[in-house]
């Protein structure tokens, strides 16, 4: 290999990685940076035995998009995305029990800035999810 070589193929190399980066940021539609994060969290603990899918109800009488599956006797944090909720920000969860015939679902909540989501799953023997309770906390700064 000679040098000439070897320096040609470096400066193409730059050349189009410049290229590259360069025309990245060219967009003319390019979109707004968003002013706000519009994700809802809700802090979840399941006191029962049955696992349970949580999933986000948008509207009535529409399949809602499962959100995950929280293990019974443990927690989780979870992030709902703004497409997820109610126009407006209202958030309506529904349950249902892993291997029980058990939904329930939640009062719609606005879950806004500074404003935090908590689900205590509460199951009985039977799967039976009624005295869940869905409700939202202030949000103190550095905590969830």
């Amino acid at each position: 290999m000679s040098a000439s070589w070897f320096t040609r193929r470096t400066l193409l190399t730059l050349a189009v990685g410049a290229g590259v980066f360069g025309f990245s940021g060219c967009r003319k539609n390019a979109p707004a940076p968003v002013s706000g994060d519009m994700t809802a969290i809700v802090v979840v603990t399941n006191r029962g035995f049955y696992d349970v899918n949580v999933y986000a109800i948008r509207s009535a009488g529409v399949v809602g998009r499962r959100l995950g599956t929280i293990s019974g006797g443990s927690g989780a944090t979870l992030r709902i995305r703004e497409s997820d909720q109610q126009p407006g920000g209202g958030v309506t969860l529904q349950l249902r029990a892993i291997g029980a015939r058990s939904t329930w679902t939640s009062p719609t909540l606005n879950l806004g800035f500074g404003v935090v989501g908590r689900l205590d799953i509460a199951s009985s023997s039977g799967g039976d999810l009624s005295r869940t309770m869905f409700y939202s906390l202030s949000q103190q700064p550095g905590t969830l």
